[in-house]
């Protein structure tokens, strides 16, 4: 039976053997706003750009995980452009699409982000992303008991280990599970370890935030606040951005959320 400070060894040399890596979740075919993520959205930036530009300061591995349709080359030209990699997989299971892309570049970990999010914060992807996580299968900040994936923050990103993706194709093929890569997870947590990290109380009281974009009307809003906001501020913080969202644009948020929560 090992002692304490041999298993704390033996857990230090297991962490420094993972590699941790960022996989962005990306396709031109949204079917409410076509190429949403390739629109000029800051400048001549779009959505993707100002992504990868910002998750550099993270000095990790980025794989940018498209799709094998022809629409979708201009995101492979994007990610060369910023001298990131990139995979091209299944446009339709999502799930192989990650397991394929963490596979081929040895990652242990993945830190999972959708290119619709504009609003990422780096702060909160270097605490999900912390090693004391890396002994869970699914690490994610949740919202009263919600992962944060699951809301319409659009400000956070997931840890997931290949071991359970790998995991989740072997207990189920349902076509949800293959779309949503990491729902099977967190709706059968009997099968996974799970480490829920608590949101700040900004976070916790305040309600009907939407910073995600799915349709031009998000489009719109979001790429007027990104500017206000971009220009008043070097640093990405979540309490600067809720003090810029005044009442009309909260009232907006929160209708489509309504709309959006039906579809």
């Amino acid at each position: 039976m090992l002692g304490y400070g041999n298993r704390k060894k033996m857990l230090f040399i297991n962490i420094i053997k993972m590699k941790t890596g960022i996989i962005i979740q990306a396709r031109s075919g949204s079917t409410r706003l076509p190429n949403k993520i390739l629109k000029p959205f800051y400048n001549s930036d779009n959505i993707l750009d100002i992504q990868l530009k910002r998750l550099k300061n993270l000095n990790l591995p980025i794989v940018v995980a498209t799709t094998n349709s022809e629409k979708d080359k201009e995101i492979v030209d994007i990610a060369k452009k910023h001298n990131v990699s990139y995979y091209i997989g299944s446009k339709d299971d999502v799930l192989s699409r990650f397991v394929n892309a963490a596979s081929e570049n040895n990652f242990t970990y993945i830190i999972r982000l959708c290119s619709d999010n504009p609003f990422i914060m780096i702060d909160l992807l270097k605490e999900v992303s912390k090693d004391e996580h890396k002994s869970y299968d699914y690490a994610s900040h949740f919202i009263e008991n919600q992962p944060s994936i699951a809301t319409h923050w659009g400000i956070f990103g997931e840890l997931v280990s290949l071991e359970a993706l790998l995991k989740i194709q072997k207990l189920n093929s349902d076509a949800l599970y293959k779309e949503h890569v990491t729902n099977y997870i967190y709706s059968h947590p009997e099968h996974f370890s799970i480490k829920k990290i608590e949101v700040s109380e900004t976070i916790k009281s305040t309600k009907n935030i939407r910073l995600t974009v799915d349709t031009e009307n998000d489009f719109i809003e979001m790429k007027h606040l990104y500017k206000n906001y971009f220009d008043k501020f070097d640093k990405l913080l979540i309490e600067q951005l809720i003090a810029l969202i005044n009442t009309d644009l909260l009232n907006k948020m929160h209708l489509s959320i309504v709309e959006n929560s039906k579809k």
